[in-house]
């Protein structure tokens, strides 16, 4: 069973336009929990405040007391609220961006010394947001046992043939970062990332240019600590380094492990520094 969790994004956003460089992956302040999402911003930005200061302000959530298991009630429970808060809306555009917003929310379980992925989605039947299963999915990857790959969004069934024919070539029997290469392979493809271009696509609501910019993504370890990986990316023709999708400035720096898709190698920048001192 995995000891590490790998959670990866694009960083497109879109509305009348799209931008590139926007953060879709967070890391919770407890340590060991994320929370991510797909669809709408002005649905999902300020839940996922809501979520981090929620956090913050109750010890048991803060200091880890509270298991990620027993937190998932409280980040449902916060979710609907903020649904429920909203008033004046267009029915129909509300309607639609319900549905079409997602999260998946996760973490370490000390309780079951286990990872545990939550994917929410919103219940018309319910009215209400609540987790679904995703077991179909780890059936059509056909995954060894202990080892899950759960995938929202835009796309779905294309990425999940992609790493469904990785696996199968490789005929692994557990997952690192084959299904973040099949997400930057993705988005090297103009057929997902080119808004002018024509689909078809599997998903029937799915549109072109759904997703964009550099990958971001995060990993989870069972000692309760994040660490995220900045990747390296062409960005308007050059290569660049990114960090939760937003290239890094010239003057910047990242103590971050730095991932290279094109040759699958990480560069450590703590590695390269050396105690020179007598």
């Amino acid at each position: 069973m995995s000891r590490e969790l790998i959670v990866a994004s694009d960083s497109r956003l879109t509305s009348v336009g799209h931008v590139d460089i926007c953060q879709k992956v967070f890391p919770l302040p407890r340590g060991d929990a994320f929370l991510a999402f797909c669809g709408e911003t002005i649905l999902a930005f300020p839940f996922l405040f809501q979520v981090e200061s929620a956090i913050e302000d109750f010890q048991k959530s803060s200091d880890r007391s509270q298991d990620v298991t027993a937190l998932l009630g409280r980040v449902l429970e916060l979710l609907n609220l903020y649904r429920n808060a909203w008033r004046d809306t267009d029915a129909a555009d509300f309607e639609q961006g319900i549905k079409t917003t997602r999260f998946l929310f996760g973490g370490w379980s000390w309780r079951f010394k286990r990872f545990f992925i939550y994917p929410i989605h919103f219940n018309k039947h319910m009215q209400r947001f609540q987790t679904f299963s995703h077991s179909k999915q780890k059936r059509r990857l056909n995954l060894p046992v202990g080892e899950t790959c759960v995938c929202i969004g835009n796309y779905t069934a294309e990425f999940r043939e992609r790493l469904g024919a990785v696996i199968a070539e490789g005929k692994l029997k557990s997952l690192n970062y084959e299904p973040l290469d099949v997400l930057c392979g993705m988005l090297g493809d103009d057929k997902f990332t080119d808004r002018r271009r024509g689909g078809p696509f599997y998903g029937r609501f799915d549109k072109p240019g759904a997703i964009g910019g550099a990958p971001q993504a995060i990993k989870l370890y069972e000692h309760a600590n994040t660490k995220p990986i900045a990747i390296r990316w062409w960005v308007n023709g050059d290569r660049r380094v990114t960090l939760f999708g937003r290239p890094l400035f010239d003057w910047e720096r990242t103590f971050n492990p730095i991932y290279n898709p094109e040759d699958r190698d990480f560069f450590y920048p703590l590695a390269t520094i050396t105690d020179r001192g007598n």
